[in-house]
C-alpha cells in the first residue's frame, strides 16, 4: 500500500473530480464561470483552514520566502489563469472536443518533467498513459458533436482549451520540488489561496463584477454547488497535489487523466447520460491502463 501511496493517491483524485464535475455540471449551469470557480476556492480554502490546526500544521512555517513564492505562483498559473481559461473553453466547444483535447494533459506533464525535472518514466508507464489517452478518445467521441463548423469562436475556444493545460501541467510541475521538502496539508492551502486571491482581483478589476458577485449568493443549486465545492477543491484537490508529492510527477498525471472516464461512468450514474459501447470499452481500457502503471 505505501509503495503505491502516491499512485493511489492520483486515482482517487481522478475518481472524486469525476463526481464534483458531475455536481458542478447539475448545480452550475446558469452560474457564471469565474463565479463558480471563486466559490468552490473559497469553501475550499475555509474547509483546509479547519484542517490545517486538526493535522497539527499552520499556515505561517518556517520555510524559505521563496517557497512560499513558487507555491503561490503555482496557484496562480494553474488554478486562477488555467482553470478561468479552462471554463471558458468549455463553454465555446462540446464536451467530446474537450474531452479529446484535455488528453494533451498527461502528455504535457511528462514532457515537462522530463526537462525539468528529469523525470524518467518505464516502458509500463508510456503505455499505460498511451492506453488511457486512447480510452479516453474512444469513450468521448460523438461524430455528430466533432462534425463542427472550424469558425473563430471554435479556434478560440481550443486556443484557450489547450493553453489552460499547459498552465495547469506548468502549475503543478513547478511546484513539485518544494512539495518534496514541505507539509502536504500546508502546500495546499498555500497554492489555494494564492489562487483565490488572483480570482477575487479577477472579479473585482471585471466590468461584470456586480453580476459576478451576486452569482455567489445562496440559489436551490446549492445543494449541488456546496457538495461539489467539498468534493473538489477539498478531497480532488488534496489527493491530486498528495499524488505529485508521493510519485513521480509524470506517473501522478497519467493516472489523473482517469478523471475523464469517471465522469462517463458517474454522467450515467447520476445525470441519466447514455452508457455506450464506446463507454464501457474506454473504461475497461482505462482501468488496464492505470493497472500497469501502478503495478509495473
Amino acid at each position: 500500500m505505501e509503495a503505491h501511496a502516491g499512485e493511489i493517491y492520483a486515482v482517487l483524485s481522478g475518481l472524486f473530480w469525476g463526481i464534483a464535475v458531475c455536481l458542478f455540471k447539475r448545480g452550475g449551469a446558469d452560474m457564471p464561470a469565474l463565479s463558480l470557480n471563486l466559490f468552490k476556492n473559497l469553501f475550499g480554502v475555509g474547509l483546509f483552514a479547519i484542517t490545517l490546526p486538526i493535522v497539527g500544521q499552520s499556515l505561517l512555517i518556517d520555510v524559505p520566502i521563496s517557497d512560499y513564492v513558487i507555491i503561490i505562483a503555482s496557484g496562480l498559473v494553474g488554478m486562477t489563469i488555467g482553470d478561468t481559461l479552462f471554463f471558458a473553453a468549455l463553454k465555446r466547444m462540446g464536451a467530446s472536443l474537450w474531452a479529446i483535447i484535455s488528453a494533451l494533459y498527461a502528455p504535457s506533464v511528462i514532457l515537462m518533467a522530463y526537462f525539468v525535472l528529469d523525470e524518467k518514466l518505464t516502458n509500463w508507464d508510456i503505455v499505460g498513459v498511451v492506453t488511457i489517452v486512447g480510452a479516453i478518445v474512444l469513450a468521448s467521441v460523438k461524430r455528430d458533436e466533432l462534425n463542427v463548423r472550424l469558425d473563430r469562436n471554435l479556434i478560440i475556444g481550443i486556443g484557450m482549451a489547450i493553453l489552460s493545460l499547459l498552465l495547469m501541467a506548468a502549475g503543478i510541475v513547478m511546484m513539485k520540488p518544494v512539495l518534496s521538502r514541505t507539509p502536504l496539508w500546508w502546500a495546499i492551502q498555500v497554492r489555494l489561496i494564492g489562487a483565490t486571491v488572483g480570482l477575487i482581483v479577477m472579479v473585482l478589476i471585471s466590468k461584470r463584477r456586480n453580476t459576478l458577485l451576486a452569482a455567489l449568493l445562496p440559489t436551490a443549486n446549492w445543494k449541488y454547488i456546496l457538495p461539489g465545492s467539498f468534493i473538489g477543491p477539498y478531497l480532488a484537490l488534496g489527493f491530486w497535489i498528495a499524488g505529485f508529492k508521493y510519485t513521480l510527477a509524470g506517473c501522478a498525471a497519467i493516472l489523473n487523466q482517469l478523471n475523464m472516464v469517471f465522469i462517463f461512468v458517474f454522467s450515467a450514474m447520476f445525470l441519466k447520460e447514455p452508457i455506450t459501447w464506446r463507454r464501457g470499452l474506454g473504461f475497461g481500457l482505462a482501468m488496464l491502463g492505470a493497472a500497469l502503471v501502478i503495478l509495473l
